[in-house]
């Protein structure tokens, strides 16, 4: 039997679900998500903050069910793995690399403006290599281009998506000098 909840109340719980996830998606997005990713699973996305946020919104609601999954940005595990914060068992003797082995999703996002880091590429790298041996789930957001992540995910025959997550939504391009040319509503 159904149970009536009002939409602020929906609305409600799929913010404290979603968190930073939460974002306007519409049924027509979420068929191109559905169609050019599908299921969840271990992957690396490409695109802009606002398009990876709905394509992951999609996915963590595609199951019909609450799943368990975790949210950090590239520079919280770089700070954690340089003993700056404690994001894991890192205190732990088993855990010395820093890698979350409890969590069965692991949503990684490397923000676009962020100090570079030499180590960052080979730990993220680690992140995800070791979590998919032992059967769990990471989603890669890449904001950037990270290219030696998708070479390592490309060796452990890992999903990369070949389209960006704007490319998969069609996100349309602004221009901020109007220029005839390159306007397509005009050729």
């Amino acid at each position: 039997m159904p149970i009536d909840i009002t939409r602020e109340q929906r609305e409600c719980v799929l913010r404290e679900y979603l968190t930073v996830f939460f974002v306007p998606l519409t049924k027509d997005e979420s068929e191109k998500i559905k169609k050019s990713i599908g299921d969840i699973g271990t992957l690396y996305l490409r695109g802009s903050n606002s398009s990876l946020k709905k394509c992951v919104a999609y996915l963590l609601l595609s199951k019909g069910k609450k799943l368990e999954y975790r949210y950090i940005t590239t520079s919280q595990l770089l700070s954690s793995w340089l003993g700056k914060t404690s994001l894991f068992d890192a205190e732990s003797e088993e855990n010395l690399s820093h890698v979350d082995y409890h969590t069965k999703i692991l949503i990684l996002h490397n923000i676009k403006y962020q100090p570079p880091n030499k180590a960052l590429e080979a730990l993220v790298s680690q992140q995800i290599a070791e979590r998919a041996n032992i059967g769990l789930i990471t989603l890669f957001l890449d904001e950037g281009d990270m290219v030696g992540v998708r070479k390592s995910m490309s060796d452990y025959n890992l999903r990369i998506c070949d389209k960006t997550a704007d490319e998969i939504l069609v996100k349309r391009q602004t221009y901020t000098d109007f220029c005839p040319e390159e306007d397509p509503a005009l050729r």
